[in-house]
């Protein structure tokens, strides 16, 4: 269960079930990332396959060492694949939703970022998922 330390949830500074921050979450992710780029595309694809492994072994999705690497994961191959580049409010946003908590985001934020990287990592999990935007249920 998260507990709030004595600042808000604006500033980062939500404390994950372990003592992360989601502030050093986010700056793992970024590291990981960038040492990621470097690999090529069979390395990454062997990372990808190494934390599945890890999910059918019962790994916990929502592991801080687990959701920075799966999160990093999908940051890479979204910028590969597209040449999208990640802000620290999407990361915030892929690490509460891939807890299971409600995010908002505003017009511009990257909300299809967000839902693209948590459903890659969702899916190294082995669990299904669904996305639905509202422009396209309307």
């Amino acid at each position: 269960m998260s507990t709030l330390k004595e600042t808000t949830f604006g500033n980062m500074q939500r404390v994950t079930g372990q003592g992360h921050t989601f502030a050093s979450m986010i700056s793992h992710i970024c590291e990981l990332a960038k040492k990621l780029g470097s690999d090529c595309d069979d390395e990454l694809r062997s990372e990808a396959v190494g934390l599945c492994a890890q999910f059918s072994r019962n790994a916990n999705q929502a592991a801080p060492e687990i959701l920075v690497a799966g999160t990093a994961l999908a940051v890479e191959a979204l910028r590969r694949a597209h040449g999208i580049q990640r802000y620290d409010v999407q990361l915030l946003a892929v690490l509460n939703l891939a807890q299971g908590r409600i995010t908002q985001m505003q017009t511009g934020e990257g909300k299809t970022f967000v839902a693209i990287a948590t459903a890659t990592h969702l899916a190294l999990a082995g669990r299904g998922v669904g996305c639905v935007h509202r422009r396209l249920r309307e």
